[in-house]
């Protein structure tokens, strides 16, 4: 079978499906990367398949036979006759229109036993061999083609229903405010299917439909987001500094006494001398020898040089966000729409940890657990084939928690906090494991949980979590527990004084 057809449709439907990309869609680079890895996919699936479903397989299986014969020198009348009736019969089967009647009289003339032409004979052969050859080769050629059309068509459409829902869930993400490029990179390994897609579309529209939803997320978002603190830090500052220096031209102060001929400056006693004819004449001496003693005065100036001074101050440093342990209850009672909201938040979460280069740990758990490494970049995927697992069993998170513990123990997530997201109806966690994680929460983990059940199941938990909330995905209501009891406190109190 030559590729080249196949080849040929392959590029075909690859710019027809290239040139229908948005260029201006972060997820340009994800489809043009998704339509060449599939046009590759899809050009190995139908050459083995075209191969595998030829229906000329058993005329190819006689034609070659006969072929064999003539290279063996297996040829007589007898032979070529019952080759020809083989010929015109797939001849009919495959509605070519041979000249039967010439084959027919080819066929008989080397039956009389006056026709011993070897030679001829064996041309003859020959040139049903040829014939047979391209009879099955031009509708086997035939046939390819209408089948390249047919899956060229499909695969054509399967290329632009990928392109406009992966254009959808772009503009439902980016509504959300998230990050297109984490759910569509390039670089993502494997193959994202039609359904992975409607998933997709199916947890986004929670998010973007749903006041609740948002309202919860947000809450979700704000974990550690304003904790800070105030450390005393050193800085090595650059100032100009004044440095004074003698100038000898100023004369602004006195600073001593020398001797010389500046009359302006010289002492009270010199000047004296002039007061007296006879002693005057020892003043114009010492003017002329530069003896006369007179104040010494200098100015001062100063230079500007820069130095370095090591100052400290006090600094608001915003805590670094840690990492991220999700439990997703997908045990039996979370079945239909708790489920759901479940795995759209969990989304939400992994993709804003994963925007925020915070390493994210997702257990998925019922009775038994599974987990997986979002912080390992694995792919979108992964991820959504890990959200389409749920066990429908019974709810046990003890194992979940006790992983949950183990991986904090790893240098990777020893400062993560955990958010167990689940209905909650659930027998009490184990003693030994309150211990851990209470020492756990000293260290300055933090514990979470999300309610995904009707407000008063909510009643069940206990005061396990550093921070409680319920969402009511019936009636799209989020409540901090807190607040709950605070409010369920009041009331049974009102009901208690009336």
């Amino acid at each position: 079978m030559q590729l080249e057809p196949i080849i040929l449709s392959v590029k075909q439907v690859t710019e027809a499906a290239t040139s229908k990309i948005n260029p201006n869609l972060p997820s340009s680079a994800f489809l043009l990367n998704q339509v060449e890895e599939r046009g590759l996919i899809w050009r190995t699936r139908i050459t083995h398949e075209l191969k595998t479903q030829d229906p000329f397989m058993q005329e190819e299986f006689l034609a070659k036979k006969w072929a064999e014969d003539i290279k063996n020198g297996d040829v007589n009348p007898v032979k070529l006759s019952e080759a020809v009736k083989l010929f015109m019969s797939t001849a009919t089967t495959l509605g070519n229109s041979i000249s039967l009647s010439y084959w027919d009289q080819q066929a008989t003339q080397f039956e009389s036993a006056n026709n011993n032409d070897t030679e001829e004979l064996f041309t003859v052969s020959k040139l049903l061999d040829l014939e047979w050859q391209k009879l099955i080769d031009e509708a086997r050629l035939q046939w390819q083609h209408e089948q390249l059309a047919i899956k060229r068509a499909k695969f054509t459409q399967d290329m632009f229903e990928l392109i406009n829902n992966v254009e959808i869930v772009t503009q439902h993400i980016q509504t959300l405010g998230f990050d297109p490029h984490i759910y569509f990179s390039p670089l993502a390994t494997g193959e994202l299917k039609p359904g992975d897609i409607e998933l997709i579309k199916r947890w986004s529209s929670y998010l973007e439909d749903d006041d609740g939803i948002k309202r919860l997320c947000e809450l979700l978002g704000r974990i550690r987001h304003d904790e800070a603190r105030e450390r005393l830090e050193s800085v090595k500052v650059s100032h100009n500094v004044d440095i004074p220096t003698s100038n000898l031209n100023s004369k602004e102060e006195i600073i001593g006494i020398k001797l010389g001929n500046d009359i302006e400056n010289a002492i009270p006693s010199e000047l004296a001398l002039l007061s007296d004819p006879d002693a005057s004449l020892l003043f114009d001496l010492k003017l002329i020898e530069s003896r006369l003693m007179c104040f010494d005065l200098q100015g001062a100036g100063f230079i500007s040089e820069e130095r370095e001074i090591i100052e400290e101050h006090l600094a608001n440093e915003e805590k670094e966000n840690g990492p991220f342990i999700i439990c997703v209850d997908t045990s039996g009672s979370m079945t239909g729409e708790p489920e759901a909201v479940a795995k759209a938040v969990t989304l939400f979460i992994a993709s804003t940890a994963e925007k925020q280069k915070r390493s994210c740990y997702l257990i998925n758990f019922s009775n038994d657990i599974h987990y997986f490494d979002v912080g390992k970049g694995v792919g979108l995927e992964s991820l959504i084939e890990f959200l389409k697992m749920s066990f429908n069993g019974g709810t046990d998170v003890t194992p979940a928690i006790s992983h949950a513990i183990k991986v904090m123990s790893e240098e990777v997530y020893k400062d993560a906090d955990l958010l167990v997201i689940s209905d909650f109806i659930m027998g009490n966690i184990p003693k030994r494991l309150v211990s851990k994680i209470e020492r756990l929460q000293q260290n300055g983990n933090q514990f979470y949980s999300l309610t995904i059940a009707s407000i008063d199941k909510s009643e069940q938990l206990g005061a396990l979590f550093d921070d409680e909330w319920v969402f009511d995905p019936y009636t799209s209501s989020v409540k901090e527990l807190v607040k709950f009891k605070r409010e369920l406190n009041s009331k049974t109190r009102s009901q208690a004084n009336g």
